[in-house]
């Protein structure tokens, strides 16, 4: 049940942690195990999975688990376009402007509950494997999990990294999991820009590149200071970078192969909830101002994939096309494993069940995005995307600095101006909202029901608290990421 938006409803090393000796209690029924594995594929776009139309065989792994034995939501709509806001509302199931945890010196409050505390609770051993950035467990992502690793290793160029380094570390922790319920969260920078994957991977895909060569935006990106970290110099056009994009796809489809491969070993596969998101998507001039993301509200940015294996392989081979938001993925989770209702924390999002028993026609296809430093909120609908007007002065401050430009007036030069109005599921930005302004009307309304609503839940919520100082190791991290500006010793 909603309101005129959402119901809120009420409610080796890790061997020695995870493993225990507990007494054998003789079944009356076999009952059926409560397992989640949740896979975070951070800024992957859903639009380049052969799943979602994208005809470069970028992801044979995840197209054969979506079409054999998944359920495939087509309209998933991220709550943020960067990392810490948007995983924040995955494991919370609340909006960014109720969790608080919308800039980089905040963590969640502990007084908020996350999807890890409540399956701990629940009896759940939880684990977590991250490649760091802004997952560190000191945001608050680490609450709940009984392991959290998020340890990168900078020093050694050679370590492994990513789910290389992370996959023999969960196949550790699977194998004292054997007989236990477990929540294991796996989350992986693989896809992210700066591009890398390994060498034969990402020459066959930029292999496959016309060999076209980079027009005028080349000086404009250049002027972006901030983009140095994607190393535009190494390629020959933005087609050629895109393919390596598409690279660090593929090389992370294989490896999601030799985990799935490592639950099938350990009868773990089958009888387990698997959910395969992201955060975010990227920008590739989709929006004409930026590569990259965390700059603007757009359908490149904010539509991600959204992919479940239910137990048993239940509901396989459907296809949602209903509007969807990543905090829905919570307490699907929670209906799932039968989680008493009265043991849910507050949530906005709501159970995904449903629409896979074919309830579509009371399904409120609506959701929503916001963007703390820019000062942007956008809906989306089944047929468009609005977002509301970049206002002038965030435009000077913030954003003319966060891209570091050289040149303000180019990046203002390019701006979409006023309120934008898109077709939805279309990378367009040919602003359609001059021709709307009744829609448009409708639209800034309903934005401002949904701010008032989340006044009034936040007054309920714990506020975000103010974040330790960062290690100068993360520091390196966090710039060799593209999040924090160039070092300029």
């Amino acid at each position: 049940m909603r309101s005129w938006r959402r119901a809120i409803v009420a409610a080796g090393l890790f061997c020695c942690v995870a493993c225990r000796d507990e007494p054998e209690v003789a079944a009356v029924a076999e009952p059926m195990p409560r397992r989640v594995v949740m896979i975070s594929i951070d800024t992957l776009r859903a639009d380049h999975l052969g799943t979602y139309g994208y005809p470069k065989e970028t992801s044979p792994v995840l197209d054969a688990l979506a079409s054999e034995k998944g359920v495939v939501f087509e309209e998933t709509f991220s709550q943020a376009i960067w990392t810490l806001p948007s995983h924040m509302s995955l494991l919370t199931g609340l909006y960014p402007d109720t969790h608080g945890v919308v800039h980089a010196d905040q963590r969640l409050a502990p007084d908020v509950d996350t999807l890890a505390e409540v399956l701990q609770e629940q009896g759940l051993a939880t684990a977590a494997f991250t490649d760091n950035g802004f997952m560190a467990g000191s945001f608050g992502f680490s609450d709940g999990f009984e392991v959290y690793d998020d340890e990168v290793e900078l020093s050694n160029p050679e370590a492994p990294r990513g789910l290389e380094r992370s996959i023999p570390r969960i196949e550790d922790w699977l194998d004292c999991q054997l007989d236990s319920d477990f929540f294991l969260f796996v989350h992986t920078f693989d896809v992210h820009g700066p591009y890398e994957s390994p060498l034969e991977i990402e020459e066959s895909f930029r292999s496959e590149a016309t060999e076209t060569e980079w027009g005028p935006e080349k000086a404009y990106l250049d002027s972006l200071e901030k983009l140095e970290y994607l190393h535009l110099d190494d390629y020959r056009s933005l087609e050629d970078l895109i393919a390596a994009y598409d690279a660090g796809i593929r090389h992370t489809d294989s490896m999601l192969g030799r985990f799935f491969q490592a639950l099938r070993d350990r009868d773990l596969f089958e009888d387990s909830l698997i959910v395969i998101t992201s955060d975010h998507g990227e920008s590739f001039l989709d929006e004409g101002v930026t590569i990259g993301h965390g700059t603007f509200l757009s359908q490149a940015e904010l539509h991600v994939p959204l992919i479940m294996k239910f137990p048993r392989s239940r509901f396989a081979r459907q296809r949602i096309e209903e509007v969807v938001e990543s905090i829905d993925v919570m307490p699907t989770i929670l209906e799932t494993l039968g989680t008493p209702e009265s043991s849910w924390p507050t949530l906005q999002g709501q159970s995904l069940r449903p629409l896979l028993h074919g309830a579509r026609q009371s399904w409120d296809s609506l959701a929503f995005a916001t963007h703390a430093y820019s000062q942007t909120w956008a809906q989306r609908t089944p047929d468009w995307l609005y977002v509301s007007p970049i206002q002038p002065w965030i435009v000077d401050g913030y954003l003319i600095n966060y891209l570091e430009a050289q040149d303000p007036g180019a990046v203002i030069e390019r701006l979409p101006r006023g309120d934008q109005l898109y077709p939805a599921g279309q990378l367009t930005f040919e602003n359609q909202a001059p021709e709307h302004p009744a829609l448009v009307g409708a639209f800034q309304k309903q934005i401002m029901r949904w701010k008032r609503a989340e006044l009034r839940l936040r007054q309920k919520v714990a506020k975000a608290e103010q974040r330790q100082g960062y290690h100068e190791w993360e520091v390196d991290y966090l710039r060799r990421l593209g999040y924090l500006a160039p070092s300029k010793d």
